[in-house]
Protein backbone atom coordinates (compact mmCIF):
# COMPACT_ATOMS: atom_id res chain seq x y z
CA UNK A 1 0.00 0.00 0.00
CA UNK A 2 1.31 3.57 -1.16
CA UNK A 3 1.52 6.46 1.56
CA UNK A 4 1.48 10.07 1.46
CA UNK A 5 3.83 12.34 2.77
CA UNK A 6 2.35 12.08 6.35
CA UNK A 7 2.75 8.01 6.20
CA UNK A 8 -0.88 7.80 5.51
CA UNK A 9 -2.38 5.13 3.35
CA UNK A 10 -3.14 5.96 0.19
CA UNK A 11 -5.30 3.43 -2.65
CA UNK A 12 -5.77 -0.41 -1.71
CA UNK A 13 -3.66 -3.18 -1.94
CA UNK A 14 -4.99 -4.55 -5.19
CA UNK A 15 -3.49 -1.56 -6.92
CA UNK A 16 -6.88 -0.74 -8.36
CA UNK A 17 -8.55 3.17 -8.77
CA UNK A 18 -6.71 3.88 -4.96
CA UNK A 19 -3.43 2.89 -6.29
CA UNK A 20 -2.58 5.92 -8.91
CA UNK A 21 -2.75 8.07 -6.14
CA UNK A 22 -6.43 8.37 -5.06
CA UNK A 23 -8.20 6.44 -1.24
CA UNK A 24 -10.09 3.82 -1.84
CA UNK A 25 -13.53 4.01 -0.64
CA UNK A 26 -13.33 3.96 3.16
CA UNK A 27 -9.63 5.13 3.69
CA UNK A 28 -8.52 8.06 4.85
CA UNK A 29 -8.36 11.31 2.39
CA UNK A 30 -5.06 13.40 2.31
CA UNK A 31 -4.96 16.52 3.52
CA UNK A 32 -3.62 17.61 0.20
CA UNK A 33 -6.78 17.12 -2.04
CA UNK A 34 -8.91 17.24 1.06
CA UNK A 35 -11.48 20.37 0.29
CA UNK A 36 -10.70 23.59 2.18
CA UNK A 37 -13.58 25.73 4.23
CA UNK A 38 -13.42 28.55 5.40
CA UNK A 39 -13.23 28.65 9.13
CA UNK A 40 -15.60 31.69 11.20
CA UNK A 41 -12.57 32.70 12.72
CA UNK A 42 -10.79 34.02 9.52
CA UNK A 43 -11.10 37.71 8.71
CA UNK A 44 -11.11 39.14 4.77
CA UNK A 45 -7.08 38.80 5.20
CA UNK A 46 -7.13 34.96 5.60
CA UNK A 47 -5.78 32.81 8.45
CA UNK A 48 -2.80 33.62 10.19
CA UNK A 49 -1.09 30.40 9.42
CA UNK A 50 0.77 30.90 5.98
CA UNK A 51 1.39 27.56 5.07
CA UNK A 52 -2.52 26.89 5.27
CA UNK A 53 -3.83 29.59 2.68
CA UNK A 54 -7.64 29.75 2.21
CA UNK A 55 -8.88 31.01 -1.28
CA UNK A 56 -12.57 32.74 -1.35
CA UNK A 57 -14.39 33.51 -4.19
CA UNK A 58 -13.61 37.19 -4.94
CA UNK A 59 -16.92 37.37 -6.51
CA UNK A 60 -18.70 36.23 -3.32
CA UNK A 61 -20.24 38.41 -0.37
CA UNK A 62 -20.42 37.98 3.13
CA UNK A 63 -24.16 38.16 4.75
CA UNK A 64 -22.14 41.06 6.98
CA UNK A 65 -21.71 42.74 3.74
CA UNK A 66 -25.96 43.19 2.99
CA UNK A 67 -28.11 44.67 5.55
CA UNK A 68 -31.48 43.13 6.32
CA UNK A 69 -33.84 46.08 5.75
CA UNK A 70 -36.06 45.17 8.54
CA UNK A 71 -38.05 47.96 8.06
CA UNK A 72 -38.98 47.89 5.03
CA UNK A 73 -39.49 43.65 4.74
CA UNK A 74 -42.38 44.70 7.77
CA UNK A 75 -43.95 47.11 5.72
CA UNK A 76 -43.50 44.73 2.54
CA UNK A 77 -45.64 42.45 5.14
CA UNK A 78 -47.95 45.02 6.48
CA UNK A 79 -49.30 45.84 2.44
CA UNK A 80 -49.80 41.97 1.88
CA UNK A 81 -51.87 41.81 4.91
CA UNK A 82 -53.76 44.49 4.29
CA UNK A 83 -54.36 43.03 0.48
CA UNK A 84 -55.64 39.60 1.96
CA UNK A 85 -57.70 41.87 4.62
CA UNK A 86 -59.82 43.67 1.68
CA UNK A 87 -60.50 40.49 0.02
CA UNK A 88 -61.81 39.11 3.56
CA UNK A 89 -63.94 42.25 3.37
CA UNK A 90 -64.99 41.81 -0.17
CA UNK A 91 -66.60 38.11 0.66
CA UNK A 92 -67.84 39.17 3.61
CA UNK A 93 -69.72 42.30 2.16
CA UNK A 94 -70.78 39.42 -0.46
CA UNK A 95 -72.28 37.22 1.56
CA UNK A 96 -73.76 40.04 3.82
CA UNK A 97 -75.35 41.41 0.41
CA UNK A 98 -76.70 38.03 -0.65
CA UNK A 99 -78.15 37.30 2.69
CA UNK A 100 -79.97 40.61 3.55
CA UNK A 101 -81.59 40.70 -0.74
CA UNK A 102 -82.44 37.62 0.11
CA UNK A 103 -84.30 38.41 3.27
CA UNK A 104 -85.88 41.39 2.22
CA UNK A 105 -89.77 41.39 0.09
CA UNK A 106 -88.61 43.22 -2.51
CA UNK A 107 -86.53 41.17 -4.74
CA UNK A 108 -84.11 43.51 -7.11
CA UNK A 109 -81.47 41.05 -7.89
CA UNK A 110 -80.34 42.72 -11.08
CA UNK A 111 -79.52 45.67 -8.82
CA UNK A 112 -77.33 43.82 -6.41
CA UNK A 113 -75.71 41.78 -8.91
CA UNK A 114 -74.56 45.32 -9.99
CA UNK A 115 -73.70 47.02 -7.25
CA UNK A 116 -71.98 43.50 -5.78
CA UNK A 117 -69.99 43.45 -9.01
CA UNK A 118 -68.96 47.09 -8.90
CA UNK A 119 -68.08 46.37 -5.10
CA UNK A 120 -65.83 43.13 -6.10
CA UNK A 121 -64.03 44.69 -9.07
CA UNK A 122 -63.07 47.71 -6.47
CA UNK A 123 -61.79 45.85 -4.06
CA UNK A 124 -60.30 43.49 -6.40
CA UNK A 125 -58.35 46.32 -8.02
CA UNK A 126 -57.44 47.65 -3.93
CA UNK A 127 -56.15 44.33 -2.95
CA UNK A 128 -53.83 44.04 -6.06
CA UNK A 129 -52.95 47.10 -6.15
CA UNK A 130 -51.74 46.44 -2.09
CA UNK A 131 -50.24 43.08 -2.97
CA UNK A 132 -48.27 44.74 -5.93
CA UNK A 133 -46.87 47.43 -3.06
CA UNK A 134 -45.36 44.84 -0.88
CA UNK A 135 -43.77 43.25 -3.99
CA UNK A 136 -42.42 46.30 -5.17
CA UNK A 137 -40.74 46.70 -1.31
CA UNK A 138 -39.73 43.34 -1.23
CA UNK A 139 -37.79 44.32 -5.50
CA UNK A 140 -36.13 47.39 -3.50
CA UNK A 141 -34.96 45.25 -0.90
CA UNK A 142 -33.10 43.54 -3.57
CA UNK A 143 -31.88 46.48 -5.48
CA UNK A 144 -30.54 47.41 -1.64
CA UNK A 145 -28.77 44.04 -1.67
CA UNK A 146 -27.05 44.46 -5.31
CA UNK A 147 -26.19 48.02 -4.80
CA UNK A 148 -24.52 47.35 -1.47
CA UNK A 149 -22.91 44.13 -3.05
CA UNK A 150 -21.39 46.25 -6.22
CA UNK A 151 -20.15 48.56 -3.88
CA UNK A 152 -18.32 45.72 -1.18
CA UNK A 153 -16.69 44.27 -4.87
CA UNK A 154 -16.06 47.86 -6.43
CA UNK A 155 -14.05 48.31 -2.91
CA UNK A 156 -12.05 45.18 -2.99
CA UNK A 157 -11.36 45.53 -6.46
CA UNK A 158 -9.61 49.15 -6.15
CA UNK A 159 -7.76 47.36 -3.21
CA UNK A 160 -6.57 44.66 -4.87
CA UNK A 161 -5.75 47.36 -8.18
CA UNK A 162 -3.82 50.06 -5.51
CA UNK A 163 -6.44 52.75 -4.97
CA UNK A 164 -3.42 55.33 -4.96
CA UNK A 165 -2.41 54.66 -9.14
CA UNK A 166 -6.36 56.17 -9.48
CA UNK A 167 -6.65 58.61 -7.09
CA UNK A 168 -8.28 62.01 -8.37
CA UNK A 169 -5.77 65.38 -8.61
CA UNK A 170 -6.07 68.12 -6.31
CA UNK A 171 -7.09 71.20 -7.18
CA UNK A 172 -5.46 74.56 -6.18
CA UNK A 173 -8.35 76.57 -4.25
CA UNK A 174 -10.31 78.87 -6.64
CA UNK A 175 -7.14 77.94 -9.53
CA UNK A 176 -7.86 75.99 -12.93
CA UNK A 177 -6.82 72.22 -12.70
CA UNK A 178 -3.52 71.11 -13.98
CA UNK A 179 -3.47 71.47 -17.52
CA UNK A 180 -3.02 67.74 -17.95
CA UNK A 181 -6.86 67.79 -16.79
CA UNK A 182 -8.06 70.11 -19.38
CA UNK A 183 -9.24 69.06 -22.88
CA UNK A 184 -6.64 70.48 -25.86
CA UNK A 185 -8.10 74.09 -26.69
CA UNK A 186 -9.38 74.79 -30.53
CA UNK A 187 -7.24 76.81 -32.18
CA UNK A 188 -8.27 79.40 -34.91
CA UNK A 189 -11.30 81.89 -34.96
CA UNK A 190 -14.33 79.99 -33.64
CA UNK A 191 -16.88 81.28 -36.07
CA UNK A 192 -15.06 79.66 -39.36
CA UNK A 193 -16.36 76.27 -40.21
CA UNK A 194 -14.13 73.23 -39.81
Amino acid sequence: MREDEAGRPIGDPDGRAGGQGFPARGEAIPERIQPVTERASQGPAGPAVPGSEVRRDPGSIRAEDTEPYVGLQYIARLFKIVALIVLVAIFAEVVAGLMFEASSETQAWPELVLNLMAEVIQGGVLSAMLWGAGDLTLLLIDVGHDVRAGRVLLGRMSARMGAADFAPRRRERGGEPPAADLPPRPTGDPRTPR
